[in-house]
Formats: C-alpha cells, structure tokens, sequence
C-alpha cells in the first residue's frame, strides 16, 4: 500500500501563478490537461485538482484506463479566494476550445460549469484566449480571438453581459 507518493505532471507545464491569501499555494496547468496546487511549505499540503474532461462519468466506468473525453490543454486561467468555499473560484480556458470550465479549490475538483455563449455554439473558429474573475469573486471576464468579451456568473453559469 502506498503510504506517501510525490507526483507532478506528466507533460509540461503552460501557466503557473501564486493562490492563496497571502501565496502559499502555486497553482499550474499543464500540457496534461490537468490542474495541481503546490503548498510551498510542505509537500504533504499538494493538491490535485484532476484532470479536465468533457464527461467524468465515462472515464469513472471500470475497466477505462485512458479518458476517451479529456479536453485539450489549459493555456490561462484565473483565480480568486474571496468566495471559494461558497462556489468555484477557479476559471480556465483550453487550447482551440470555446469554452471556458470551472474549478474548485475547495473541493480539489473540476466544476459543473463549462461557459459558452449560444452565438458561439454553431462557430469552430471562435477560441477563448483569455480570462480572468472579478475582485469579488462573483464574475467571469471571457476574451475571445474575434474581439468579444463576455461576462458570467461563475456561481450559477448564466451570461450576463
């Protein structure tokens, strides 16, 4: 039985940043499509927060050793701490993709969320290239490739402006 195992990624990383209230945590995504937070005081304190995927039921089935829905690699995210134990507080946008997925620090999980305009569902050229969350935690500011910025409500999803 494994007792204690160091693990990281297994492909490079592509964004790394301070989290926390005073920065004990680095948070990074990788070319694995996973997102991990590293305590910088003790190992023991790494996290985990899994690995992005279109539907987790699938991959959860027995028997799948490789998720056949893993999305493509997150190349920016955000975070803020202010209201992380009440919703997510973590957004991320994946190479090529449109969507922008949620994550949970609390829960060291991937969230329900993924948002996505409806004027973009029809359109393949349209990428999400940057983001970022408001001060208060409330907000999700999207930039897309085609000059569109849109805001959502991280705590139920819904586009506002």
């Amino acid at each position: 039985r494994i007792l204690y195992q160091r693990e990281g990624h297994t492909k490079s990383p592509t964004r790394i940043r301070f989290h926390g209230s005073k920065g004990q945590y680095v948070l990074s995504a990788g070319l694995d499509s996973s997102l991990r937070a590293f305590s910088i005081f003790s190992e023991r304190l790494n996290r985990n927060l899994g690995v992005a995927s279109y539907n987790r039921k699938v991959f959860k089935k027995k028997g799948v050793r490789k998720d056949p829905k893993r999305m493509k690699p997150i190349i920016d995210f955000t975070a803020e701490t202010n209201r992380e134990k009440e919703w997510d507080g973590i957004a991320a946008c994946h190479r090529g993709l449109n969507l922008v997925t949620t994550w949970s620090f609390d829960t060291c999980k991937m969230g329900r969320h993924k948002l996505l305009h409806k004027r973009f569902t029809a359109e393949y050229n349209v990428v999400a290239l940057c983001v970022c969350l408001s001060c208060c935690g409330n907000f999700v500011i999207i930039g897309y490739n085609t000059g569109h910025v849109d805001r959502y409500n991280i705590q139920s999803g819904i586009h506002r402006a």
